[in-house]
């Protein structure tokens, strides 16, 4: 088989084309013993060599050419990217500028605070409290926060769940407050020492005590 005899390749990628209908037997031919050779272990003949180097110097081009545009539009969409993130943060700050709250007196923003306190008895004692979560949003929020002692009034402990409550918060706390509603659900279950140093806590300020609730609840063993 002569040279003549091969079908042309794609100077692109390498890839087999056939140049005309007089050709196309003989092309069809060549691309059988082509995919003959890529299916088994046999030896291209001499005449077949400058066609397959040729065939794989041009795809090895190609790809290293496809490899090279990957690498470009990679960096690029890095690029965009970094961009597009820098932009959310800036267009968030300028929004941020422009929200309502900035421009809302401080006495509807105190407010629409209130209504944050809970409307049960039920016992909780957290920093994760709206009121306490309300002064760390920004020096504002904190100002009005602290200048409404009804949102501090508040303070339910219940020692029946096995909850620990520092004592130095819960007196941060009543500072804040005017007047205090307690409610206090003691255990016989656990340790009393942590209960009474928060009875003997709240007991400091009873002069501000406008309601009191104190319920101890009975040890696994009582009887019925």
């Amino acid at each position: 088989m002569s040279r003549a005899q091969m079908p042309s390749v794609c100077s692109q990628c390498g890839a087999f084309a056939v140049s005309s209908s007089n050709d196309f037997e003989l092309n069809l031919t060549t691309l059988a013993r082509f995919a003959h050779l890529s299916a088994t272990n046999e030896p291209p003949r001499d005449a077949e060599l400058p066609l397959i180097r040729s065939i794989v110097q041009k795809t090895s081009a190609r790809l290293a050419s496809l490899d090279a545009e990957i690498c470009r539009l990679k960096g690029r969409l890095s690029e965009l990217e970094e961009e597009r993130t820098a932009l959310s943060v800036y267009l968030a700050q300028n929004r941020k500028i422009l929200s309502p709250l900035r421009r809302m007196p401080p006495e509807i923003l105190g407010e629409i605070f209130s209504w944050s306190q809970p409307s049960d008895h039920h016992p909780t004692f957290s920093t994760k409290n709206c009121h306490w979560v309300l002064t760390y949003i920004c020096s504002a929020w904190r100002a009005v926060a602290l200048s409404k002692p009804s949102l501090w009034s508040i303070i339910q402990v219940s020692f029946s769940r096995g909850q620990r409550y520092p004592l130095e918060m819960v007196k941060v706390q009543i500072e804040r407050a005017r007047e205090l509603d307690i409610n206090f659900l003691g255990s016989q279950n656990v340790d009393s020492a942590p209960q009474i140093a928060m009875f003997s806590l709240l007991s400091q300020y009873s002069s501000r005590w406008a309601f009191l609730s104190i319920q101890l609840t009975p040890t696994d063993d009582a009887p019925e």
